[in-house]
């Protein structure tokens, strides 16, 4: 009888140890997969984001020196347009200075500095920071509708495409 519990103890303390590898395998990749899920995502969140912000911001909103004197000195005449919808107004009535100038300033302390960024409408480049996006493992780009009516002719422009791309440096 000593002996078979001898043997059921062998048995017992290799199911055990088999039990604690595969749990620890498990384990091991857990954590290794998580780590490169989120490395991917950020950028998407990122992307997602700035999208949604620069399209829903309404310049009114902004306490931006550029913003303010844009406004002040009737560069901007709707303080009512979120930053995408004026950036397209500046671009229809081809004054795309002003709309890289808008983008700049407001994207400035939104974006983090290891991050490429670039504003398109209807796939001309407005704006672009950082490196060039070629050498980027991941490249995100979120895409907004833009319409409106200019305030001082009442002439609908739109619809045009205004994408936000990033990519991590």
């Amino acid at each position: 009888m000593g002996k078979e519990l001898a043997k059921r103890g062998q048995y017992i303390i290799l199911d055990v140890f088999i039990a604690l590898m595969m749990i620890a395998v498990g384990l091991l990749l857990m954590f290794s997969l998580r780590h490169s899920v989120s490395y991917s995502k950020q950028p998407i969140i990122i992307s997602q984001d700035v999208a949604a912000s620069l399209s829903s911001l309404k310049l009114a909103e902004i306490n931006n020196p550029i913003v303010l004197r844009m406004i002040a000195n009737g560069t901007i005449n709707d303080s009512d347009n979120t930053v995408l919808q004026q950036t397209a107004e500046f671009y229809t009535n081809g004054l795309n200075h002003y709309a890289v100038e808008l983008i700049r300033n407001v994207s400035a302390k939104i974006i983090p500095s290891q991050y490429g960024f670039e504003v398109r409408i209807n796939d001309g480049l407005i704006y672009s920071r950082g490196s060039k996006q070629n050498n980027s493992e991941v490249l995100i780009a979120s895409r907004k509708i833009l319409s409106g009516v200019n305030k001082n002719t009442v002439e609908p422009w739109g619809p045009l495409i205004g994408e936000v791309t990033v990519w991590k440096q």
